[in-house]
């Protein structure tokens, strides 16, 4: 089946992460750069303003002059202060120097009904007086109907964006709702799909952040996948793997699927570049490709909305699948159906094929904020339960599924297969693998699911069950009654405990709407001429007088064995003159012309740029290489973060030749929430000139530089006194993200030695989260040099 596939590249901006806002130039930076970047590759995106952002001369120039003319430009809708005092509404934020992201003061569903409209009309007038015009689109981690509904009609917004489905994260949980991509919503109920257009918003919502399709929905299910991100935010561990990466977009684009497959591509600059850059980049690259062979549309969020609400009279039915997993340690596959009546997701695991999640959807199901603000601190949007796994698993219980039980009381296994069948029905099939003989196929329509083959269905808990009155099953959530019928099939066993269902003639029909669906999903419009909508491809833009990529160094920075000689390659994407230099100043046009590979043999910046023919230059790349000890045994009493990227081996790490970059993800740091202790112990006596240690400061993510650091030398490690204390500043860095060696002079023969990098015991004021007790100590590379001769 032909899938229409969208990327939107959204990068949502705000000039501060905290409250009240100010100035930073790293977060400006930031900005800078993902513009910079995506006008390299031509394509269009989305930009969206926070308040604070919108209203600050920087930002408002910076975007009128370094955005293509195909670029949007539109909200990002999380309220301030300022905006509250414009709109007449009292601010619901406690207004101190502490980093603020209560779910109920800074987004739109902790202020009544009327204030919202008022803070729109605010927010909107603004944007008219800087701009000349209103935005399109409207985007948050959280949005209302009420908020949709007044920007759509008086300010004619076409188009809104909300967070994808998590839990608990930062306030705000957000399930059931649709699985990825796009969909109408309903007047009553921001979260789910309307059943008919009479219900609807006109205002297509996308879905942020490009869930991992089968891991994304695993959450707080399997314990060794706590506490991790699964998503194509560049600024997480899989948003900037390649192999992940090429999967995830395969996912939308190469898979039997059936409506629309969608990607949303881009981060808020307070992430900041180092973060963001090592993901965007691969992405990015990826991106341009499949929109040149025609794999995806690459556009703004508005033209897809326009192109949605001019081809779509409902929202249509969509697949989201992967039939092969990236991760082979779990070896799982996935599919994703959903309709406007229902949602369901179809996990596959070692042959076995299961209901993981299912959901349905009602237009009379109000959101808990259609009427009134929230009144507590977190945020909850869902949808109606027939399989909640995360809020059924009991602490001590197995998880619960919807499984597949023969005669035998066991449940089929075989080999899985997902694909669609038609435009609105798609299939999650399970084959004997001897023979190809159909062991189960569920078939899953817009108002109804079908299940063939001679295995009952069983629901291992329904703690929302009421009653069972002929073939209808009826349920209650949040005070809210809904039932689905079972058309086709004999009700064995019902109730909290579970239900159970027969085939009758090797057939099981759930009706999981109301009422038979009816509506025509396209409209008149489309059907009357669908060529232009179903030929638009991405429009590409000149990169203009936009710098060209910046060149690479291999290896990056690192350090090099004393006494050995090293060489250094460069690289350059686009064709041009390569240009360095090795005393740390930038290279210009009378540098030095790179022509092979650059020998050290004594510590050296080296700095190079990309010079083209038509007089643009690249950005600066630089690294500092150093020539150090890097024989000697190691050991430490300290604790080190378990994960994997911050582990970095172990104590031995701090030996890895390979230095850590900005990124705190990038794999080269050493973390703990303890004081760092390492003792070296060297081969032989030797005269030593210093010893220094790397570090990283990063406030925002809990990562601060040591109080003090201990220096203790010696003959063996039980003969140690101590030689030196460095106390740092108890201060921020002068950029946001740094790194720094902190080196003690040592001029002795010593063959012991012994660092202990003292942490502070709770994070200081000027840091994000001030009086947090767990602060974490980053360490990259140990720096032992010998005296020179």
């Amino acid at each position: 089946m032909k899938q229409t596939a969208i990327i939107n590249i959204y990068n949502f901006i705000r000039k501060s992460h905290e409250e009240p806002s100010r100035f930073i130039q790293d977060d400006f930076d930031t900005i800078r750069k993902q513009i910079q970047l995506v006008r390299q590759y031509g394509l269009p995106a989305t930009y969206a303003l926070k308040y604070d952002a919108l209203t600050d001369p920087r930002y408002q120039k910076l975007l009128r002059e370094e955005t293509a003319p195909q670029d949007e430009i539109s909200a990002w809708w999380e309220i301030t202060r300022e905006l509250c005092e414009k709109a007449g509404v009292r601010f619901r934020g406690q207004v101190t120097e502490e980093f603020d992201e209560r779910v109920n003061s800074a987004y739109c569903i902790g202020y009544e009904p009327e204030e919202r409209k008022r803070l729109v009309d605010a927010y909107m007038d603004t944007f008219f007086s800087v701009f000349g015009r209103y935005p399109k689109s409207i985007g948050s981690w959280v949005l209302d109907t009420v908020t949709l509904e007044y920007a759509a009609e008086r300010y004619g917004i076409t188009a809104a964006a909300t967070c994808r489905d998590q839990i608990g994260t930062d306030g705000f949980t957000l399930w059931g709702g649709w699985p990825n991509g796009v969909y109408f919503p309903s007047r009553r109920n921001e979260n789910l799909p309307a059943q008919n257009p009479a219900n609807q918003l006109p205002v297509p919502v996308f879905r942020l952040l490009g869930p991992d399709p089968i891991y994304n929905f695993e959450q707080n299910l399997r314990p060794d996948l706590y506490g991790m991100v699964f998503t194509l935010e560049p600024a997480w561990l899989t948003g900037r793997d390649e192999q992940w990466i090429r999967w995830m977009f395969d996912t939308i684009t190469k898979e039997d699927s059936l409506g629309i497959g969608y990607a949303q591509v881009g981060q808020e600059n307070n992430f900041l570049w180092e973060n963001i850059g090592p993901g965007l980049l691969p992405q990015l690259n990826l991106v341009e490709r499949l929109a040149k062979e025609g794999l995806a549309r690459v556009e703004t969020m508005a033209a897809s909305g326009e192109w949605f609400r001019k081809k779509y009279r409902i929202t249509p039915p969509m697949t989201w699948q992967a039939s092969r997993d990236w991760n082979a340690a779990h070896n799982l596959s996935a599919q994703w159906y959903a309709s406007c009546c229902y949602r369901v997701g179809f996990l596959g695991e070692e042959g076995r094929l299961r209901v993981r999640d299912f959901f349905l959807y009602r237009d009379e199901y109000l959101s808990r904020y259609r009427r009134h603000a929230m009144t507590n601190a977190k945020s909850t949007f869902d949808a109606l339960p027939l399989l909640f796994p995360q809020l059924w698993a009991g602490q001590d219980e197995p998880r619960p599924f919807i499984r597949l039980l023969g005669a035998d009381g066991a449940e089929p296994e075989g080999r899985i297969r997902f694909y669609a069948a038609s435009e609105t029905e798609a299939r999650a099939e399970l084959t004997d693998p001897a023979t190809g003989a159909l062991l189960a196929r569920f078939s899953m329509l817009p108002d109804r699911l079908v299940l063939e083959g001679e295995s009952d269905l069983v629901f291992d808990r329904l703690p929302v069950f009421r009653a069972a009155e002929g073939r209808c099953v009826e349920m209650m959530h949040e005070g809210f009654a809904y039932r689905f019928t079972v058309e086709t099939g004999t009700l064995t066993r019902a109730g909290a405990d579970g239900l159970r269902i027969a085939p009758e003639g090797g057939k099981i029909c759930l009706l999981l709407a109301d009422a038979p669906l009816t509506e025509s999903m396209f409209t008149a419009q489309y059907l009357k001429d669908p060529a232009p909508l179903d030929s638009v491809q991405t429009q590409w833009t000149e990169s203009g007088a936009v710098p060209p990529f910046t060149p690479r160094l291999d290896p990056p920075e690192c350090v090099f064995p004393a006494g050995t000689e090293a060489s250094i390659t460069l690289t350059a994407w686009q064709e041009g003159v390569l240009r360095y230099t090795t005393d740390g100043t930038l290279p210009d046009e009378h540098s030095p012309v790179y022509t092979g590979p650059i020998p050290l043999q004594k510590d050296t910046t080296l700095c190079a740029r990309l010079f083209l023919a038509d007089g643009r230059v690249s950005e600066p790349v630089c690294a500092h290489y150093q020539f150090v000890l890097t024989e000697m045994e190691l050991q430490s009493p300290t604790r080190f973060d378990p994960r994997t990227v911050f582990s970095a081996g172990g104590i031995q790490g701090l030996l890895d030749p390979r230095r850590g970059s900005c990124d705190y993800l990038c794999g080269q740091w050493l973390g703990t929430l303890e004081n760092l202790d390492v003792t070296g112990l060297l081969p032989e006596e030797t005269e030593v000139e210093s010893i220094g240690l790397g570090f990283l400061s990063h406030h925002r993510s809990g990562i601060v530089f040591p109080e003090y650091i201990e220096l203790f030398t010696g003959p063996d490690p039980e003969h140690l006194t101590r030689k030196d204390t460095l106390h740092l500043p108890c201060a921020p860095c002068a950029r946001e993200i740094a790194r720094q060696d902190f080196v003690f002079p040592v001029n002795e023969t010593l063959r012991c030695f012994r660092l202990v990098a003292h942490r502070y015991a709770k994070m200081p004021q000027w840091c994000a989260y001030k009086g947090v007790p767990d602060v974490f100590t980053m360490a990259d590379t140990l720096l032992v040099k010998p005296k020179q001769a």
